[in-house]
């Protein structure tokens, strides 16, 4: 059973990334990833985050750009990026 009410449960993917560009690749999932957690979370839940953003990296082919800053990055990379932070909160 999800926290979310089921308007938080969609994925949104823009037509412009809207990506953290001081972060890297890595950073800007896991960010994302903490913040669907929320502030009560536990160890647990912010461990489980940190594996679903390496498994992500690896199925969505990003693992090489993980530590490469997001203004560094070409544009099918960034969309990529934003293409996995709306799947991650595992949208209906």
């Amino acid at each position: 059973i999800s926290p979310w009410p089921d308007a938080l449960r969609r994925g949104y993917l823009g037509q412009h990334a809207m990506l953290y560009r001081d972060l890297n690749v890595e950073e800007n999932l896991e960010l994302s990833s903490a913040v669907r957690a929320g502030r009560g979370s536990t160890a647990n839940m912010k461990l489980a985050a940190k594996e679903s953003v390496t498994e992500l990296l690896a199925e969505f082919s990003l693992e090489q750009f993980k530590h490469t800053l997001i203004r560094n990055c070409s544009q099918g990379v960034k969309r990529r990026v934003s293409l996995v932070r709306a799947l991650m909160g595992e949208p209906q």
